[in-house]
């Protein structure tokens, strides 16, 4: 997932400054950058994301030698207000539960795990079997669900876990 956001940062926001020599790039064009995408409303993680790749790409320019400093370092990112998050009622719970076993079992026990356990969609998506203890009421989260680059799905280790086989 990370390299697709990279990979969309530079196609999408990064391409016309490419264009131009490293050497003669200047926190200025970073900063008429982020300053338009801010205009026309973008969020300011969005914003973010695309400085990260930049720097990123722009730091491994300088530990190679190719220029003296990074230009994107000293650019003026907007600042991300953190939102409040909401927490819903056991009222609103139930009522999505419900709705969610009127689609089918399955998806009413889908729920019931996310909820319960607080897990990531994609790690309740890859769960297996194997991966539940009904006798000791345990659920490991050893995989997840992600994209893969060819722009499938693919079964990959947990964000907090880099262990993907299956024991």
């Amino acid at each position: 997932a990370t390299a697709i956001r990279h990979r969309q940062d530079i196609r999408v926001h990064l391409a016309e400054l490419g264009r131009r020599r490293l050497r003669d790039l200047t926190p200025a064009d970073f900063d008429r950058l982020y300053a338009a995408m801010s205009a026309a409303g973008l969020a300011p993680r969005t914003v973010q994301h695309v400085h990260g790749t930049a720097r990123a790409a722009l730091n491994h320019a300088v530990r190679q030698g190719i220029i003296g400093r990074n230009p994107a370092a000293s650019a003026v990112v907007p600042v991300r207000r953190r939102s409040r998050r909401v927490l819903p009622t056991d009222e609103q719970l139930r009522a999505v539960l419900q709705l969610a076993d009127d689609e089918g079992p399955q998806w009413g026990a889908w729920m019931r795990v996310a909820f319960s356990t607080g897990a990531r969609p994609g790690e309740v998506c890859a769960l297996r079997w194997s991966d539940v203890d009904l006798d000791r009421a345990e659920i490991h989260y050893r995989h997840a669900m992600g994209r893969s680059l060819a722009g499938g799905h693919v079964r990959k280790g947990t964000k907090t876990q880099t262990d993907t086989d299956d024991g």
